[in-house]
């Protein structure tokens, strides 16, 4: 159903964009968490535990919130699906992004000298994250 005849193209256009935007952080948030999360168990672990949270929502919530009764326009399921992805996404990545940066923060204080002092250059490597030498990327 077209709401606005005279702007079909543009409803169809809509479309595509809504597609193309609905799931726009799963890909950076999993590169994201593939690139901070160096040790290959703990990365599958780190974006299986993302993909879990992620698709819990719109298998339990996504039947429920699209109502008879609304038919065809829905507004509190498209509503509340607009927002649960932009909340979705801004607020994880703002606070992974604050937390990452204050670790950054944190190891960059520790001088050279002392990081290779307490550590030797094996330990170092297998520390992976860990390591006071390690940057996560913001």
């Amino acid at each position: 159903m077209v709401h606005h005849k005279h702007l079909s193209g543009v409803s169809y256009f809509a479309i595509f964009l809504a597609a193309a935007g609905y799931s726009a952080q799963a890909p950076i948030v999993g590169a994201w968490t593939s690139v901070n999360v160096p040790n290959p168990s703990k990365r599958a672990a780190a974006i299986g535990l993302l993909m879990l949270f992620g698709s819990v929502g719109g298998g339990s919530i996504g039947s429920n919130i699209y109502i008879a009764s609304e038919a065809p326009v829905y507004p509190l399921g498209f509503g509340f699906s607009v927002g649960a992805t932009v909340l979705g996404a801004m607020i994880p990545a703002t606070v992974h992004w604050y937390l990452l940066r204050k670790e950054n923060r944190r190891r960059e204080m520790m001088s050279l000298e002392d990081v290779h002092e307490k550590y030797t250059p094996a330990e170092l490597g297998e520390m992976g994250e860990d390591s006071p030498l390690f940057r996560f990327t913001l």
